[in-house]
């Protein structure tokens, strides 16, 4: 077995290692902040994750804020990302 992956088959746990190496905690959630503790809603993650999988990159729509000042990223997907997700109809249902 390449030694790459040695330490996901002993302990399954460590697959999922923080950035700083670490395992999750047992209860971190899938859709968590860097230390798996629960976000407020998933969904942002959940469109992006799909969008990224299929080969696609997540663009969101940008808030002006003002003369002077750049633009912010909403949570909101644009119009073309949008579509792609209906393309790709994948729901966190369907993955029961």
């Amino acid at each position: 077995m390449d030694s790459h992956f040695e330490p996901a088959a002993e302990d399954p746990r460590n697959a999922s290692a923080r950035a700083d190496g670490e395992p999750h905690a047992a209860q971190a959630f899938v859709f968590g902040n860097e230390v798996g503790e629960p976000v407020k809603d998933a969904k942002r993650a959940w469109e992006r994750a799909v969008l990224v999988a299929h080969g696609h990159k997540s663009e969101y729509v940008k808030r002006d804020r003002g003369e002077g000042k750049k633009p912010v990223a909403t949570a909101s997907l644009t119009a073309e990302s949008r579509q792609r997700l209906r393309e790709i109809d994948l729901h966190l249902h369907d993955l029961r």
